[in-house]
């Protein structure tokens, strides 16, 4: 391996063996060569790290690590503490990158010495995409991320490893909701230099039915309640809460009734989904959200379902729920 590498990719792999093989290919092709290729192989029970062995035969810039099954912010974690380059950069096992990527990223943060460079991700349906290459503050960036103007992850984004490094980020291993998001505000809180913003859509995202982000999960209200409170604590820490906190407090009534889908739409039994969308009605968290709902600018779609929330009982509110994802599909 070359003592000049001037990107560290970052792979956690967990059975993803119909996939895998086409990641990796997609970072070994880049027109950047200076790069290195971390693997993380975290516990896999299929053939994935059979497929990640023989990619390591074939370039030398591969490197393999296994782990027992700890979780992607751990094998995350894990490969940032062995990367050797200049920047970082995260891409999942199951999604894959356009060959110009990560020489177009390294160039623009060259040019103005930037410690993040944004990209596009192709599935973004619900985020307004990047229109023009351009420059941000960091707070610009954390705003617009939080708006949903920029995608909440840690992939498509290129950091500073000095800055991860110096200061001690890590993903934190005990989210199983929004650890990327976490991630990358903290970078972003870490730098006054400027952020790059690139247009294109370089990073291309697997759609599947099993992955983490498809999947209807009954415990996204206690997720969300973790993660709301941890982004509080650091834009408070920053000073930033006060100016941001029209944007969060629409994002946070995004989470909860999120997690109102989550747990009408998820196997459990009835007779727990009333417990559970109970616990998100009762919760003081969503009722400081809910109070100040009238100063949240939402459609019309969302107000019927803070009304909902606000006045009828676990029964109705499963009930019309479940009656609109009905006819929806």
């Amino acid at each position: 391996m070359s003592s000049n590498v001037k990107i560290s990719i970052i792979i956690p792999v967990y059975n993803v063996e119909n996939y895998v093989g086409r990641c990796i290919e997609s970072i070994c092709n880049q027109t950047l060569k200076e790069i290195e290729v971390i693997v993380v192989n975290d516990g896999s029970t299929d053939r994935s790290l059979e497929i990640v062995d023989s990619y390591r035969d074939l370039d030398s810039r591969v490197i393999c690590v296994n782990q027992k099954n700890l979780g992607v912010s751990a094998a995350r974690n894990q490969g940032i503490n062995i990367a050797t380059g200049e920047y970082v950069t995260f891409v999942d096992g199951d999604d894959y990158i356009e060959e110009t990527m990560l020489e177009e990223m390294y160039r623009m943060a060259e040019e103005e010495r930037s410690n993040l460079i944004f990209c596009n991700l192709s599935n973004q349906q619900k985020v307004k995409r990047i229109e023009t290459v351009h420059y941000e503050t960091s707070e610009k960036c954390i705003e617009n991320m939080i708006d949903g103007e920029m995608p909440r992850t840690a992939c498509g984004i290129l950091f500073s490893l000095k800055l991860i490094k110096e200061n001690d980020v890590i993903f934190d291993t005990d989210m199983p909701y929004g650890e990327d998001f976490l991630f990358t505000i903290k970078s972003l809180l870490l730098t006054n230099e400027k952020i790059g913003v690139l247009s294109k859509e370089f990073y291309k995202v697997e759609e599947r039915a099993g992955s983490a982000t498809r999947c209807y999960n009954a415990n996204r209200f206690r997720e969300i309640l973790l993660l709301n409170q941890r982004i509080q604590v650091l834009l408070e820490s920053a000073g930033l809460f006060d100016k941001l906190k029209e944007f969060l407090m629409k994002y946070y009534l995004q989470n909860i009734l999120s997690s109102v889908t989550n747990i009408v739409m998820s196997e459990e039994a009835f007779s727990i989904k009333l417990t559970r969308l109970r616990e998100v009605k009762e919760n003081n968290h969503t009722k400081n959200v809910l109070n100040l709902y009238s100063n949240i600018g939402v459609n019309r779609k969302t107000s019927f379902k803070v009304f909902l929330l606000k006045h009828t009982n676990a029964y109705f509110l499963w009930f019309f729920y479940t009656f609109y994802r009905k006819n929806k599909g």
